[in-house]
């Protein structure tokens, strides 16, 4: 005997569908005559700017109006969730400072984007800047936040000596007093901190 066909619909079938929705109406239009295929409308739909939108579709000629080419035009200020900024930042501090995640409702792989790059970079300064305090009261002469590792600088070294009666290293107060450290951003979102 044949199946029943279920009507229920998913939360996310919903959501997706309440998103395209959301596109600009002349997008639909097209979309209704055949101009445009579903793929086009699920890019633009990571978008709820109708401007923005429409801009993005009419600034790729005909031949490259690849979906992807569309989302990376609506989403090329913002912060991938995957960057080492928004991975430092955090997003439960930059939601808390007012910013919104703009989320891929059709992309199963994808996190979603920080649309306030200002603000990411704001929250990263701070965040950077304690961290700089924090290393400068061990004594450093100077201490450099890189948010972006520049090799075009070359560094001496110092190095901790042993300290006496203990199984540990530490440096010497002379060469604190003349070295520094960098307080360094990793691609995983970490600090990484080089002393001396």
């Amino acid at each position: 005997s044949p199946q029943p066909i279920s009507t229920t619909l998913t939360a996310a079938i919903v959501h997706q569908r309440l998103k395209l929705a959301r596109v600009a109406p002349a997008l639909r239009t097209l979309y209704r005559k055949g101009r445009m295929t579903l793929e086009h409308m699920m890019a633009l739909a990571i978008s709820d700017d109708h401007a923005a939108q429409q801009e993005a579709w009419v600034n790729l000629l005909d031949w490259n109006r690849d979906p992807h080419l569309l989302k990376q035009a609506l989403t090329c200020e913002a912060v991938p969730l995957t960057d080492k900024l928004a991975l430092f930042v955090g997003v439960e501090t930059y939601v808390a400072a007012g910013g919104h995640v703009l989320r891929d409702l059709f992309d199963a792989e994808d996190e979603g984007y920080l649309p306030d790059r200002a603000l990411v970079q704001r929250l990263a300064s701070a965040k950077l800047a304690d961290a700089v305090d924090a290393v400068r009261a061990e004594g450093w002469k100077w201490v450099m936040a890189e948010a972006t590792r520049d090799y075009s600088i070359h560094y001496g070294r110092v190095y901790p000596q042993p300290v006496e009666g203990a199984d540990a290293m530490a440096y010497l107060p002379e060469d604190m007093v003349r070295s520094g450290a960098r307080v360094l951003l990793e691609r995983d979102g970490m600090l990484r901190i080089e002393r001396g």
